[in-house]
């Protein structure tokens, strides 16, 4: 129990330190007047230390309660996906992209609403976590995430990453079929974790 309340603690202030740090710098050298230069250095430091909090959860979710099809998600989610911010074009890269089947792992705030109109329209969604195939990205609302206990959390991740690991497998084409396919990987999952 002592494990679970220092867990919660450590994803706690890592929210806190998202949702109060700016989104990015205020260095402006070689960008047009009015736009601003993501500090990518600082950007990526901060979603490891989110993706590691937020992975934790999964892992030890899936240790006491997984099945095999859950821990292939999970391990996708930590192999294929690469950390991005969103940007005016969609999302900048903040790590190297693993070869042309990637997902990119997006973590925003309210905050980010600022950025652009489709970004605003992805946060006046209120979704928790979505996947958007047309940026090929994973968004998660971490300001949301605070409110949901471990089990939502591996939740939803996985559902997202199911569906964007289908998404590739059937080469980067949403073909409609794959709903059902999701369906039940969700159903299987709920009964698992339960």
């Amino acid at each position: 129990m002592g494990g679970t309340k220092m867990a919660a603690r450590t994803l706690l202030l890592v929210l806190f330190f998202f949702v109060m740090t700016p989104a990015h710098s205020d260095q402006t050298s070689e960008i047009p007047p009015g736009k601003k230069m993501p500090d990518v250095e600082f950007e990526l430091t901060r979603a490891q230390i989110i993706k590691e909090a937020l992975f934790s959860k999964i892992d030890a979710a899936l240790e006491k309660h997984g099945n095999q099809e859950m821990a292939k998600v999970f391990r996708f989610l930590e192999k294929d996906t690469i950390l991005a911010i969103p940007t005016e074009e969609g999302t900048l890269p903040l790590e190297k992209m693993p070869g042309q089947a990637f997902i990119s792992l997006v973590f925003i705030s309210e905050k980010d609403s600022q950025i652009s109109q489709e970004w605003e329209d992805m946060i006046m969604a209120d979704r928790t976590v979505e996947f958007y195939s047309d940026i090929r990205a994973i968004v998660v609302r971490i300001d949301k995430m605070a409110d949901l206990n471990p089990f939502e959390v591996t939740l939803y991740l996985l559902h997202k990453g199911y569906e964007s690991k289908i998404f590739l497998a059937n080469g980067g084409v949403e073909t409609g079929s794959e709903k059902q396919q999701i369906k039940s990987f969700v159903t299987e999952a709920i009964c698992s974790l339960q």
